[in-house]
């Protein structure tokens, strides 16, 4: 299995393009694993 970390990056779908291109040159399932940031509740 492939995993990436889906918090790196600019977004966009890239990531996930990659993803998708390695498994299908593998022939290796693969997932995506995006983390949500923790909000602080501060406000600047």
């Amino acid at each position: 299995m492939i995993r990436i970390d889906g918090n790196m990056g600019e977004g966009g779908g890239q990531v996930l393009r990659s993803c998708v291109s390695l498994s299908l040159l593998t022939g290796k399932s693969g997932t995506v694993r995006v983390v949500p940031e923790v909000y602080s509740g501060t406000t600047d």
